[in-house]
């Protein structure tokens, strides 16, 4: 398998239909693009495509040289192409996907201190019965353990 070839099949200005075809191919050749010999089924199946649909591909790949016959298919043997990564049409430059640093600026959320993000006393958001409003400021852990307490023992009676 060659990643080389895959590489310049996908940066090259193939047509966008016949790339992934070229990239079937590509992935079964070695590095100088020698011994690719896929069946055609094969290169459909991995394309997700039919094997008359991956039969005119690799017409075209023929027709533009991409693919060059090395050795035709006969009984139970499938054909042996050249991957000719020379005859790849070179790209324009423009990369479909460029990136724009100055047209994606980030937007930094402002810095919050801890107080901001997590109240001290969940319970004054939801208006719970265990807190009275003289023991919102407080800290005193009893507070929690009373809260703790009646919890469990509402969840081991089923009530709410």
């Amino acid at each position: 398998m060659s990643g080389r070839l895959v590489s310049r099949v996908l940066e090259s200005a193939l047509p966008a239909w016949l790339k992934p075809y070229a990239v079937a191919f590509a992935s079964f050749a070695r590095d100088d693009g020698s011994r690719v010999y896929p069946s055609v089924s094969t290169i459909g199946r991995m394309v997700g495509r039919t094997r008359r649909a991956a039969q005119t591909a690799t017409t075209e790949l023929r027709r533009r040289q991409v693919l060059e016959l090395a050795r035709a298919s006969g009984r139970g043997q499938s054909a042996r192409y050249v991957f000719n990564a020379a005859a790849l049409p070179a790209p324009d430059g423009q990369y479909p996907f460029s990136f724009d640093k100055t047209r994606f600026q980030q937007v930094k959320p402002p810095k919050r201190s801890g107080k901001d993000r997590f109240p001290q006393v969940p319970q004054q958001l939801t208006g719970s019965p265990l807190l009275t409003p003289e023991k919102w400021a407080s800290h005193d852990p009893s507070v929690i353990r009373e809260f703790s307490t009646r919890t469990r023992a509402r969840a081991k009676t089923g009530t709410e």
